[in-house]
């Protein structure tokens, strides 16, 4: 019986040592502590970023770490005020040990006497109809080896800094080209009254994408009046414009203020011209260009 005993000391010694021989010693430094970009709320593709952590190892035997992270934001978005940019975490498998609030582990196996970097890949997911501003979020990183020892870690706080810029986008579309009697077909920006009568009405829809307010500028060639295109010295023809069921005069240029859904949608905006009395105007063309730009608010 003491003869076990002694074999089984012996034992417990030799493992004690070797474990004590395999300790991690692997350190980290954080290369990438801040991490910017601009993010398109219309563009059709996702955003990306990487915080990347150089390892070594020093040591004569490999060593797996494990990298975690903890967002001050919470682990799927980022916060200007009270809006939210959501992200997610490409790289991030199972595996456990993680602390309350962490993202991850992100792990990584490291040969003796090598470098190597381990990192959180981190996308935007695309159109994602946000307001103008700086959104961020904080990360405290945590480096982990064999055994849940906790590793050296050189600047262990990162931050991902996303700007998300004015973006407007307009187009003209569903204008009415009457001509010679036949059926209504699509020509944007433009508008035909073929044979026309007084009172005639056409429209056109101004679709407009902003994530804020805008200023929708319009005026007119001709002062709100179409002119005979081979004589403009002839009478002109009296017209009304409504934008967005609102009764504007083209005499000067008007501006007014809207406010576009922040969806894909975006906001579409009638533009319809009434004809005046035409019984006395001449035969011939008639012709007057209303411009229409928006500018961010």
């Amino acid at each position: 019986m003491i003869k076990i005993c002694s074999l089984l000391s012996a034992f417990l010694a030799i493992t004690a040592a070797t474990q004590a021989e395999a300790a991690c010693t692997v350190t980290g430094r954080t290369v990438t502590p801040v991490v910017s970009l601009t993010y398109n709320p219309f563009a059709p593709s996702n955003e990306v970023a990487d915080i990347n952590v150089e390892l070594s190892n020093t040591g004569d035997t490999a060593c797996t770490v494990r990298l975690f992270a903890r967002p001050s934001t919470g682990g799927s978005s980022l916060l200007s005020g009270a809006d939210r940019l959501l992200y997610r975490v490409d790289n991030g498998g199972g595996g456990g040990g993680g602390e309350a609030g962490e993202i991850g582990p992100f792990s990584l196996t490291i040969g003796a006497r090598q470098q190597r970097m381990i990192g959180i890949h981190i996308v935007i997911p695309a159109q994602q109809i946000m307001r103008r501003g700086l959104y961020r979020t904080d990360l405290a990183l945590r480096l982990v080896g064999d055994a849940d020892s906790e590793l050296a870690l050189t600047s262990p706080n990162a931050s991902l800094n996303v700007a998300v810029p004015a973006r407007i986008e307009m187009n003209i579309s569903g204008a009415a080209a009457r001509g010679n009697g036949g059926p209504l077909s699509m020509a944007p920006a433009s508008i035909n009254f073929g044979e026309a009568h007084s009172g005639q009405s056409e429209r056109v829809f101004v679709n407009i994408w902003s994530n804020g307010s805008v200023t929708v500028s319009l005026s007119s060639e001709n002062g709100g009046v179409l002119r005979h295109m081979e004589n403009a010295a002839l009478p002109p023809i009296s017209y009304s414009t409504r934008f967005d069921g609102q009764q504007i005069n083209l005499r000067s240029p008007t501006a007014l203020t809207r406010n576009p859904p922040a969806t894909l949608s975006g906001g579409a905006y009638e533009l319809a011209v009434t004809l005046g009395d035409i019984r006395r105007s001449y035969a011939g063309q008639y012709k007057d260009v209303i411009t229409v730009s928006i500018s961010e608010n």
